[in-house]
Parts: C-alpha cells; structure tokens; sequence
C-alpha cells in the first residue's frame, strides 16, 4: 500500500476486479472496460437494428449494460423483448463478442433464431508460431468425456471450472508421467506439469 500525502492507495494487485471497482465518484455504477486499444468508464449499449434489404433500417432495441458484461450475456434478455414486441429474427446477424456455444443454442432452441456472427479467433501460442499441436489436433468424445492426444495418449480427468466472466467450461488433463515423456511434449505446452491443460467452452 502506498501513502501520500496523508492518504493511503491500494497496489494495482489488491484492487477489486473492475465489476466491482467503483472509478467514479460520481456515478459509483459506471465501471472501468476494454475492447483493443479502446479504453473507457461508463457502460454498454446495445443497439439491434433492422436490416431487411427493400426495408427501412430501424433500431427496435437498446440494451445499456455495466462496461465489464460480457455482450455475449445479454442475448437472452435481447431475444426475450423482442418476442414480447412479436419481432424475433429467423436469423440474428452479430458481432463476434456475441457469439459462444451458449448462445447458438439457446437462440435456436428457445427462439428458434439462428446467431450468425464470426467466432473468436484461435489465440493459443501454437497457432499464432504456426507450429506445435493447438486444439484441432486433439479428439474429443464428450458423451465419454475423453480427450485424445495427437500421439494417441488419452485424458486422465474432465472437470468444469468457471472462467474470467463465471462462465462454466471444461478442463481436461493428461497424465503427468506419461506427458513429461513424451518426445513431443514441448509441441503441446510450455509447462512443466501435466502436457495439457485443454479449456474448451
């Protein structure tokens, strides 16, 4: 902790996550976010507009969320107003931020509204180097809740943790012994401990 001038402040390490940070004494809601280069304190909107080619273009909702919520989460609360307003899509064009397995199915099973939008780019060190063995070499049996290696090697454990935003996801890993002796082990991790520590949502 430091002091100055008569006032102690907090480490950047012990400060809350920036959900729970308040960084404005004049709105204690307003919240701290980032998206790329782009900083700011304040909130969300959401905008959903039309986009019927031989149509007016027309915003028929808007959502305002805290900064920090994921844009993913206001999916659910967005297709349920819009079937109150008897406006739901067939097809609901989105950003990537939008777009996880949850949602696709959700959408399509509660609302009958196919989510089209780009999904998140694959940003493991082994395919941004081009080498190694990122999640596509790996086979995964999830009634058995199995994973297999590119060398055939199968999954000790399948557990759920939650993720940075409390989303459940799946942690799979590999026997330690059997990792560490395996020629091709540095093509999976940088890690010392068990080869894999595969996290799929």
């Amino acid at each position: 902790m430091q002091v100055s001038k008569g006032r102690a402040f907090r480490a950047d390490q012990e400060l809350p996550p920036s959900a729970l940070l308040i960084t404005s004494p004049y709105d204690v809601e307003a919240r701290y976010s980032r998206k790329k280069s782009t900083t700011w304190t304040g909130y969300k909107v959401h905008f959903t507009e039309t986009c019927e080619a031989n149509a007016p273009h027309l915003i028929v909702d808007v959502i305002t969320t805290a900064a920090t919520t994921p844009d993913g989460e206001i999916m659910g609360e967005l297709h349920e107003q819009l079937a109150q307003q008897e406006m739901l899509p067939d097809q609901h064009l989105v950003d990537m931020g939008y777009v996880d397995a949850d949602v696709l199915a959700e959408s399509h099973s509660r609302y009958q509204v196919d989510v089209v939008g780009p999904v998140m780019p694959d940003l493991s060190w082994q395919t941004k180097a081009g080498s190694g063995f990122d999640h596509r070499q790996f086979t995964i049996d999830w009634q058995a809740q199995r994973v297999t290696c590119p060398t055939a090697q199968t999954s000790q454990s399948w557990g759920t943790i939650r993720d940075r935003h409390g989303k459940p996801v799946v942690r799979v890993r590999f026997p330690q012994a059997v990792c560490q002796a395996c020629p091709f082990h540095a093509q999976c991790t940088y890690s010392r401990g068990p080869c894999v520590d595969l996290t799929a949502q």
